[in-house]
């Protein structure tokens, strides 16, 4: 938490310096933001390609490499250092909407795929099992 905490305080203080804060953030900006944060947290805590990340940090029992781990393993968890890193580069360049905006876009096909497969009464796991054979 308190590394957290001062990567806050170290985004906040980089956007106060040069006059980011207080910029107003548009409604449909807010719901890419969302779509965005909600992609880049299921890529780093359920997606396959990111297993190996996942399995790396698994290995420890205690010390920064555990508490990745559980990062890495928690939505919660992930989603909030998601939306820090997002949040932060799109107030910090404008340049930043299109790489976010594309991130949004697999967001919800995402959640298309996500209620396709409660549709067929299948978890995520289970669905995943199945397509592994």
């Amino acid at each position: 938490m308190l590394a957290y905490g001062a990567l806050v305080f170290i985004a906040i203080s980089i956007l106060y310096s040069l006059g980011k804060i207080g910029t107003k953030i548009p409604s449909f900006d807010l719901v890419i933001l969302g779509l965005a944060t909600f992609r880049l947290t299921h890529l780093f805590v359920y997606d396959m390609v990111t297993d190996y990340i996942r399995d790396y940090f698994g290995k420890f029992e205690r010390g920064a490499g555990k508490t990745l781990s559980e990062l890495l393993n928690c939505p919660w968890c992930t989603g909030v250092w998601a939306a820090l890193f997002i949040g932060f580069f799109y107030l910090l360049t404008p340049l930043a909407f299109y790489p976010i905006f594309f991130v949004a876009l697999a967001g919800i096909g995402s959640i298309f795929q996500i209620i396709s497969i409660y549709i067929v009464r299948l978890t995520p796991s289970q669905y995943k099992k199945e397509i592994e054979g």
